[in-house]
């Protein structure tokens, strides 16, 4: 009896290749990677000048609620000077990432040999890293890596907690295990807002489904809930919280104008993501390797009832979308969009697990050499369309990203090497959309520009951009 996990070498070394083909240019790229104008350097200084708790404190008060991220910007190795720690960051959100798939893997199906866990996560990061949005927020940019692709990993981390709590064998330790789950909770809602929304529908969605279908009250799902409650509440209530909603694009109040386009954004990014990912190539695959695996899937976790755990999916991903709607209305940003793909394909693959072990709709599907081929095929092909792939890949070959790192280091040497206060460097030639988010402007008011001088420690730094 065969599987995809004991599929011949060449196969295993297809997925293995395909996950080099996105990783080594995410690795190559990191050795030019900068910090961003954008907020990097206001953490930064604030750290440096005002001290890590007060710069805290500061945001807190006057931007965000977000205050487990705010904890990490202002850890910033930039505020010592450490301008190599962004070349370093990309390594390990990937590895970060590469462990935490891996431990879901053996957690929820079972498996035992590295190899075949090895091939489960390889087959999860090609499809979410070879098809993200946005290549810039989830490797490169400081500030977006340690809102958004981190707090997926403590998601990951998270589900696992929770599942130990219920078996046998964590029983010693089981008020450990709760209180790490709580300090996940505690930190996934302090990531950011859309992560709030989901985290909190999740678990009472969880403690709902459990009191209708089970009849029962959960205490664990409600001490979660608790805790969530609370970190909530440090969110939502931080004096920051307020002015960025006052002076951010808020829709004001247009709960049913964002909730509209929560579910016109839900079928449009579906769709996108169902038809122009590998994600229906990769599904066939992964049914085939479910039928051999079925019998010893048929535990609790997928004992759900199939209609629920479809409208809590649907329902979850709109609520993701309804909140980045109503809290910016000039659309969904990239490094959103990435979260929230990530968890579709979390949620799709999930709801497909329950329907190969419910039900025999799936039990004929094996894998052959035919729709491994044409699987393999189709994937391939959807990873060479990728914009990010191609994206990464032109910043390469093209050398754009090589001369984007020589003009950066040429400019801080001409900035740290000026005695003066007033300093105006030229615009970039070399802009490597994998890397560049955003430059200095030809206004010293700008934050970004105000914030570039401080770090400095010159009176004004501006963009020459009139040559």
């Amino acid at each position: 009896m065969t599987s995809l996990l004991k599929q011949t070498k060449f196969q295993n070394l297809v997925i293995g290749g395909l996950l080099l083909l996105i990783i080594i240019p995410v690795f190559i790229l990191a050795i030019f990677n900068h910090p961003s104008v954008a907020d990097d350097y206001c953490f930064a200084y604030v750290t440096r000048d005002y001290g890590f708790w007060k710069g805290q404190k500061f945001y807190y008060d006057g931007w965000s609620g977000r205050y487990w991220t705010n904890f990490l910007f202002h850890a910033t190795p930039l505020a010592f000077g450490c301008f190599w720690f962004v070349k370093v960051m990309p390594f390990i959100i990937v590895t970060l990432l590469f462990h935490a798939t891996y431990v879901v893997a053996g957690e929820f199906f079972f498996l035992k040999r590295i190899s075949e866990k090895l091939v489960v996560t390889a087959s999860f990061l090609i499809l979410f890293l070879g098809c993200i949005p946005s290549v810039v927020d989830i490797y490169y940019w400081y500030t977006s890596v340690f809102i958004y692709p981190i707090a997926i990993v403590y998601w990951l981390y998270l589900i696992v907690v929770i599942n130990r709590f219920y078996q046998e064998k964590y029983k010693k330790i089981q008020i450990w295990v709760a209180i790490l789950a709580g300090v996940l909770v505690f930190f996934i809602i302090g990531s950011n807002e859309i992560m709030m929304i989901f985290l909190v529908g999740l678990l009472g969605l969880t403690g709902l489904y459990k009191l209708i279908f089970h009849r029962k009250i959960d205490f664990f799902i409600a001490f979660l809930l608790i805790v969530a409650a609370f970190s909530s509440y440090l969110v939502i209530s931080a004096p920051g919280n307020a002015v960025r909603m006052t002076g951010g694009n808020v829709l004001g109040g247009g709960i049913k104008i964002a909730l509209e386009k929560g579910v016109k954004s839900f079928f449009k990014e579906s769709f996108h993501w169902i038809f122009f990912t590998p994600i229906l190539p990769f599904s066939i695959i992964f049914i085939a390797f479910l039928t051999n695996l079925k019998e010893k899937l048929k535990g609790s976790i997928y004992q759900v009832n199939r209609i629920a755990a479809f409208g809590a999916f649907s329902l979850l991903i709109t609520l993701m979308l309804f909140g980045i709607h109503y809290g910016n209305d000039m659309g969904i940003p990239a490094r959103v969009l990435n979260v929230i793909f990530g968890f579709f394909i979390i949620g799709w693959f999930y709801n497909l697990t329950l329907w190969v072990v419910q039900t025999a709709l799936f039990d004929k599907v094996k894998i052959n050499t035919l729709n491994t081929l044409i699987s393999g095929g189709w994937i391939i092909i959807n990873l060479i369309l990728s914009p990010g792939l191609e994206m990464m890949y032109s910043d390469i070959l093209k050398g754009t990203a090589f001369r984007y790192d020589q003009e950066m280091v040429k400019r801080y040497a001409l900035i740290q090497g000026s005695k003066k206060d007033t300093i105006a460097v030229t615009p970039l030639q070399n802009k490597p959309e994998s890397l560049y988010f955003d430059e200095i402007k030809n206004n010293e008011k700008h934050l970004w520009n105000k914030c570039y001088a401080e770090y400095f420690q010159k009176k004004v730094i501006i963009l020459n951009d009139k040559e």
